[in-house]
């Protein structure tokens, strides 16, 4: 391999040493340079935890000191500002990118002429963007493995704080389950934490520091705990989903170790789960006695789907309006007319991401997001198969795409029965992924090299890197 193929490979500043390289076949490790927390990182640290975990919430002081916007504007200032070739936009081509964008365009050219212009406006412009920037953000910021597994570190240490907060400060209900939540309901909460838990099952294989994998299990407990004190009917499913995903395709980490994790999590369930909770899950078992079957009740779940699906297909091509479903329940929905008469009308949720943003964004707004998650599932397959070392053993980069599809199957089981196809949680993992995803090329460039490889001087300007797994 010649010194320009190698650095358009890696895309080295001039003088930079190369990675030592030993022999091809050694998985990702040795293929990139290690890195540390920078102040980039440690911006974007506190933007997902204002963000997806919403710590101004449980601390308003935080929220007082505008913690949220200093954090944005510092990460999104820094970024500009980074010199590191790793950094740039390029490096962030890639079909899950496009998506959310194209999902974006959809939002806004759905303002005006939605349900509720004003309300449509507020969202994307006040929330939705900042989530979007979270993704470019969390992509963009990636240079290495030792990022990714950084940043989900901060996704598993936000999911114990907010359990630990909720847990000794909100009370439980009649309804055996968390009241009130921090900006979530319990339902989001059992969304977010089955969606996080396979990030602590990643942190307790073989390689990590100590410290992690000792504090890895009682953060999975705290979870777990919280889950069950959330009593989500969706988070109980997503959990099954999750565990099956652990035990049938976490093949990076040692069935061991994934069988001792699952055996641990269910454990703390017929621990620690009470009579209520058993009784609330056990109304799965018999889903026709349910309220939210077809016709048992106006605000039942099957009942607000179909008004969902009759929403999108008279407004095919831009919706309702994003954020808007509600607002279409109380104006376009059959029985919007009995207010008229002074009778009561719930103006719900669309209690599905898939019938959310069909209605609010259209059938192309729907098409959009299936694909969006077809394609995050597709990269992270790819990402498992590119690189295994000597006896099969996989490196950590196929870990943390597995754990990372893991959190997608979690969220796509809950989240089909909660309105969550904007969720910040949902875009931060995409982010990860599309950052994971830019590691690749120069990971398997390293790979392909003759055995006895070594670290080199690279001279020249900044190279390109290759496009990114797609």
């Amino acid at each position: 391999m010649n010194r320009r193929s190698l650095r358009n490979s890696q895309g080295y500043a001039p003088g930079h040493s190369a990675v030592e390289w030993s022999g091809a076949g050694e998985g990702w490790a040795q293929a990139l340079p290690t890195t540390r927390w920078d102040p980039l990182l440690i911006a974007i640290a506190v933007t997902m935890m204002t963000t997806v975990w919403r710590i101004q919430d449980i601390w308003p002081v935080l929220a007082q000191v505008q913690l949220p916007t200093l954090a944005a504007v510092s990460a999104y200032g820094l970024f500009l500002i980074d010199k590191d070739p790793r950094r740039r936009l390029s490096r962030i081509r890639h079909p899950v990118v496009v998506l959310v964008t194209a999902i974006l365009i959809l939002m806004l050219l759905s303002v005006p002429g939605g349900v509720y212009p004003g309300l449509s406006f507020r969202f994307v412009f006040k929330d939705h963007v900042k989530t979007f920037l979270l993704l470019i953000l969390v992509a963009g910021s990636v240079r290495s493995r030792e990022d990714v597994e950084r940043l989900t570190i901060v996704q598993l240490a936000g999911a114990v704080m907010y359990s630990v907060v909720v847990m000794t400060r909100i009370e439980i209900g009649q309804s055996g389950r968390l009241g009130d939540l921090y900006y979530y309901d319990a339902n989001d909460l059992g969304l977010m934490l089955v969606a996080t838990m396979p990030a602590a099952v990643f942190f307790l294989r073989n390689g990590q520091p100590l410290i992690r994998r000792v504090l890895a299990l009682p953060a999975l407990g705290i979870v777990m705990l919280a889950l069950l004190k959330s009593g989500s009917r969706g988070g109980f499913l997503g959990f099954i989903g999750v565990v099956a995903f652990l035990v049938v395709r976490f093949s990076a980490i040692p069935k061991r170790v994934r069988v001792g994790a699952v055996t641990a999590m269910i454990a703390v369930m017929l621990v620690a789960a009470s009579d209520q909770y058993w009784k609330t899950m056990s109304t799965l078992l018999h889903p026709t006695e349910d309220y939210n079957w077809s016709g048992k009740a106006e605000v039942g779940r099957m009942e607000v789907w179909k008004r969902g699906i009759g929403y999108m297909m008279s407004n095919p091509i831009l919706g309702v309006g994003a954020n808007a479903f509600p607002i279409a329940e109380g104006t376009l929905s059959p029985l919007a007319g009995r207010q008229d008469v002074g009778i009561g009308l719930k103006w719900s949720a669309a209690h599905n991401s898939f019938v959310q943003i069909g209605a609010e964004l259209g059938v192309v707004g729907l098409i959009l997001f299936v694909v969006l998650l077809v394609r995050t599932g597709q990269t992270l397959g790819r990402l498992g198969r590119i690189a295994r070392g000597q006896g099969g053993r996989a490196p950590p980069e196929v870990a943390l795409a597995q754990t990372l599809a893991a959190a997608l199957v979690g969220y796509c089981i809950a989240g089909f029965f909660l309105s969550q196809a904007y969720s910040a949680l949902l875009y931060s993992v995409l982010g990860m992924v599309v950052g994971l995803a830019k590691l690749a090329p120069m990971a398997a460039h390293a790979a392909a090299r003759p055995s006895g490889f070594r670290s080199v001087q690279v001279p020249g300007p900044y190279g390109q890197a290759p496009g990114a797994i797609s």
